[in-house]
């Protein structure tokens, strides 16, 4: 990692890859903004599978960034 690069680990529910919102080509871009920022090195994407019994713990701090 560069100077000044944070480690960004996510964890997203699996329920958001299979909610539709907006049109085919909306979610088509909104699954590759995921799979560009996933490809990068300093981020983590995981998945919690829908068959997961406990949901992760909260985080301290949650943010929404602007695309």
């Amino acid at each position: 990692m560069g100077t000044g690069t944070r480690q960004r680990d996510r964890i997203i529910d699996e329920s958001v890859l299979y909610r539709v919102i907006g049109d085919e080509e909306i979610m088509r871009e909104q699954l590759l903004h995921l799979a560009q920022r996933a490809g990068r090195r300093h981020v983590t994407l995981l998945v919690l599978p829908l068959d997961s019994r406990s949901p992760p713990a909260p985080t301290p701090s949650t943010s929404v960034t602007p695309r």
